[in-house]
This record gives C-alpha cells, sequence and structure tokens, in this order.
C-alpha cells in the first residue's frame, strides 16, 4: 500500500514529491529540515511521535548528535511557517512529543 505524498486541507497543500508547500494559495519555502519533519508528521497523521524517534529519523541518519532543544527550534520554526490563529497542526504531546491532527 501506497502512502499519500501530499495533504490539502482550507489553509495549507503540501506536495512530498515536488516539495511544495501553499499557505493560502502562496508558496512557502521550506529549509530541508522543515520538509523532513513535515513529511514525517504527515506520514505519520494523528498518532504521537517520540522526540527520540523524530531526532532518530531526521538526524541520526547522518549519526548527527543532535539534544531536544535543536528539535524544539525547528518544530517552532516550522509551526510558525504553517500555523496561524485558525490552524494548528502540531500538538505537544507532553513528556512525549508531537502528534499531527489539525482535525481537533
Amino acid at each position: 500500500m501506497q502512502k499519500n505524498t501530499f495533504y490539502k486541507d482550507d489553509h495549507l497543500f503540501f506536495d512530498k514529491n515536488t516539495s511544495k508547500l501553499v499557505i493560502d494559495n502562496k508558496e512557502i519555502k521550506l529549509t530541508p529540515l522543515e520538509f523532513k519533519l513535515l513529511s514525517l508528521f504527515l506520514e505519520n497523521q494523528n498518532q504521537i511521535i517520540l522526540k527520540e524517534t523524530i531526532i532518530e529519523k531526521i538526524w541520526d541518519s547522518n549519526e548527527n548528535y543532535v539534544d531536544e532543544h535543536t528539535l524544539l527550534v525547528n518544530i517552532s520554526r516550522l509551526r510558525n511557517k504553517i500555523e496561524d490563529d485558525k490552524h494548528h497542526y502540531i500538538k505537544t504531546v507532553y513528556g512525549l512529543g508531537y502528534r499531527w491532527c489539525h482535525d481537533e
């Protein structure tokens, strides 16, 4: 079974194959880390992704050590690009990690 390679709602459109992110009809540039984070969240929608898992999948693939503060900063930057007062996508699950859940 093939995973969806895009996400679309009334605010956000993301196509993983083309790396295209559109927010309210305006194309937004993502850094490579933001692209990886957004892709990971969309591949695991409505599931809690542990902080350790995110760090392992995003950074440890290159065997780079990264702490939780670096993760927090990059999640914050991604949130600033994709979220506004009406649209919240990345929920913090205290003590565990994060979850993509726009439907809440």
